[in-house]
């Protein structure tokens, strides 16, 4: 399992988590990572807004109090609307790129350094095209009055 977010400027952080996250690894990797990725970004831009789903190491109440203590604006979000994160789509493009290669991995570690070389190399663009979907994603999720979209 993988940790990673992106901003305007490009991929942030990609944490190889073993086994499963819960609200404790996810407020570490925030902590250690993300904090320190994202803190140039704020310095610039003081108005970023922080994307997650409902997830419940996302809303527990240790993670809540967590993100508020440290200034996190969170964009809210709908309880069942997973359609509209793109994140899931670049999951799925770095899925793809790894599953195109020529040479397998054949590994855990292999699998794990293909995926970190494919995320790294995500074009800009790509990143521009998610975030500019935002408002298509919204519109969709209003227009399908919360049932799933294309996205």
């Amino acid at each position: 399992m993988f940790w990673g977010c992106f901003s305007w400027r490009g991929v942030g952080p990609l944490v190889r988590v073993d086994g499963m996250m819960d609200s404790n690894i996810y407020i570490n990797t925030l902590a250690k990572y993300f904090i320190p990725w994202v803190q140039p970004l704020v310095e610039q831009d003081a108005d970023l807004i922080f994307q997650q789903d409902n997830a419940s190491i996302h809303t527990s109440v240790y993670s809540k109090w967590w993100m508020n203590t440290h200034g996190f604006h969170i964009l809210d979000w709908p309880a069942h609307s997973p359609d509209f994160n793109p994140i899931e789509n670049l999951w799925d493009i770095v899925d793809t790129h790894v599953r195109k290669r020529k040479n397998k991995p054949t590994n855990m570690d292999e699998l794990a350094a293909a995926v970190v070389e494919e995320w790294n190399n995500l074009p800009i663009e790509t990143i521009h095209n998610l975030i500019e979907s935002m408002m298509r994603r919204v519109q969709a999720g209003i227009d399908a009055k919360g049932w799933h979209t294309k996205y």
